[in-house]
């Protein structure tokens, strides 16, 4: 359904239209509601593509710098073992970059609160004032940036499936 309402979008329907068509196929109204409200209009799409693309650069480096630790660690260690973990630790943020490439709706609120919550933790464990100030730096982007695009991109979108197209 998810295309349906994509290739809708980028035949120029609005959304009550594009709700109509689609309620006549599927039945869960709401369901129906919530993936429109979900799917970014090519419009702004194309308005914030380059703030999109920065939270992409911003989230591909903190997934490069995970596995530059993971695989210094090994090296460290001389436990070339180790290098598997390199692929596991940077799990969430390459979920984070592949949902966002998507243009998923509900994983830029995920990402910008995890974010935070990892930024936090980073900073009673840093004692190095350039780490800090890196850290700091790349998570203020990335927090900044997937809470402007979640409210820019997906204006009306809600995580909470009760409210449907128009508050129905």
């Amino acid at each position: 359904m998810k295309k349906a309402v994509i290739a809708s979008r980028e035949a120029g329907k609005t959304d009550r239209e594009i709700y109509d068509e689609q309620g006549a196929v599927y039945f869960d109204k709401k369901s129906i509601a919530k993936i429109i409200l979900g799917t970014v209009t090519p419009e702004r799409k194309q308005q914030y593509k380059i703030y999109n693309i920065l939270l992409l650069i911003l989230i591909g480096i903190t997934i490069l710098f995970k596995i530059l630790i993971v695989a210094a660690l090994a090296i460290a260690f001389g436990k070339p073992a180790v290098l598997l973990l390199a692929l596991v630790v940077p799990i969430i943020n390459i979920v984070f970059f592949v949902q966002v490439a998507r243009y998923d709706a509900g994983i830029y609120k995920i990402c910008g609160i995890l974010t935070a919550l990892s930024l936090a933790q980073s900073l009673t464990k840093l004692t190095n004032m350039t780490d800090v100030l890196v850290t700091m730096v790349l998570a203020g982007g990335i927090i900044g940036l997937s809470f402007f695009l979640s409210a820019k991109l997906f204006p009306d979108y809600k995580n909470d499936p009760a409210k449907g197209l128009d508050g129905e």
